[in-house]
């Protein structure tokens, strides 16, 4: 074959270009395969999870068995309600030495409390002293309290001694000075037919021949407390006599939070610890869940008491009532800075030391000052004494 031949036979090689589109569908070749494969592996990981959960959803008991309730809005935090600092301005007394103090009582200038570890003890000049003990065993935990006890109203007696409801135990007289306890009345004990499961706390008459005490509830132990706020069931009792025997009046409704420990204040009225805070303006986590106890069952079928009280905001609040039940005063520690939550307040005046003395008969009054049940706190509350913002009822006692 000649060469003229040859290039007659060639076929021209045409040249490849490659242009913008070109790249553009392969691109989007890669890209559409990489989002299936995503897609995929991103259902599959639903699936893998929701099924389980959905299973225990289904197959995992409640601890709860809560019905719906029907709160009113919460008040608005206006006026004597409105949103403070003054909690903040007060110093912390005890501070890694007291576990939870739940209660306060004084007898002259000496200060008694219940602890988280099953003690009642002494609070003299600086010093803690355990006086007297329930239970036995180690008390590091929750579920040692059953077994060690744990104090939490605490009332003094016109002798001298001590009256102190343990929520394990029931309820005593101790004697701090000789050191001496004596049962009152056994948890094990059934009163119409039931045990004590939550004795809460007391209070005593002037004579001291009669008692008063609640319990909280005769299903949940106060280490399940939550569970029973949540359930929101009315088994808990008191124990009156007379004519009122089995009824109640309202004093007072729609507080701002969750009322703990009631006190008498110097202006003849009463200061309650709020356990929680009821935000209005805001959310409310327990006004949330009240008409919805199906989400209660969820919640508590997925995760622990621990768990959920991590979204629990920490507040602490103080209210003064009147006589009549009026709000009269609040005191605020937003985002619990000082207190993350408070039980109890009382009205102190100072020794002559300069030392919290005892409660104040007379208009003249150190201040408020608050216990905390919770553990991590482990700390009284005084107010300092330059916090002028602090002098409820009139200047410090010198």
């Amino acid at each position: 074959m000649s060469e003229a031949d040859g290039l007659r036979q060639r076929r021209p090689v045409r040249p490849q270009v490659v242009t913008d589109d070109a790249r553009v569908l392969e691109a989007k070749g890669g890209s559409s395969f990489s989002g299936r494969v995503f897609r995929a592996t991103f259902l599959m990981l639903a699936v893998f999870l929701t099924v389980p959960l959905l299973g225990a959803m289904m197959l995992l008991d409640s601890p709860i068995d809560p019905q719906p309730l029907s709160f009113k809005e919460p008040p608005l935090l206006l006026g004597v309600l409105q949103p403070n600092t003054k909690l903040r301005q007060a110093e912390r007394l005890f501070e890694n030495q007291l576990v939870g103090p739940e209660s306060i009582a004084h007898i002259g200038d000496v200060m008694f409390t219940g602890t988280a570890d099953g003690r009642v003890v002494k609070l003299e000049n600086g010093e803690v002293e355990t006086i007297a003990r329930f239970g036995s065993g180690p008390c590091k935990t929750r579920d040692d309290e059953p077994a060690c006890g744990r104090p939490l109203g605490i009332r003094a007696g016109p002798n001298g001694t001590l009256f102190v409801a343990d929520a394990y135990k029931g309820l005593f007289e101790v004697n701090p000075w000789k050191r001496e306890v004596k049962l009152l009345l056994s948890s094990e004990t059934p009163i119409e037919g039931r045990k004590m499961s939550f004795v809460n706390d007391l209070t005593v008459t002037r004579d001291g021949r009669k008692i008063y005490f609640t319990d909280s509830s005769s299903k949940w132990q106060r280490r399940d407390y939550l569970l029973l706020v949540m359930e929101g069931t009315d088994d808990g009792r008191f124990y009156v006599s007379g004519l009122m025997k089995g009824g109640a009046d309202l004093f007072v409704e729609n507080l701002p939070g969750f009322p703990d420990n009631i006190r008498a204040s110097s202006s003849g009225g009463y200061w309650v610890g709020m356990s929680t805070i009821r935000s209005n303006p805001g959310f409310s986590m327990l006004d949330f869940l009240s008409e919805r106890p199906y989400l209660k069952r969820m919640i508590f079928k997925l995760f622990s008491q621990e768990t959920v009280m991590k979204f629990v905001p920490r507040y602490s609040l103080v209210l003064e009532l009147s006589d009549s039940g009026a709000f009269r005063r609040s005191l605020h520690d937003p985002d619990g800075q000082v207190a993350a939550y408070v039980s109890e307040a009382a009205c102190l005046c100072r020794s002559a030391a300069g030392r919290p003395s005892g409660l104040c008969g007379s208009p003249q009054c150190l201040g408020v000052h608050g216990s905390t049940d919770r553990q991590e706190m482990g700390s009284w509350l005084s107010p300092h004494r330059e916090a002028s913002s602090l002098q409820l009822d009139g200047p410090w006692h010198q």
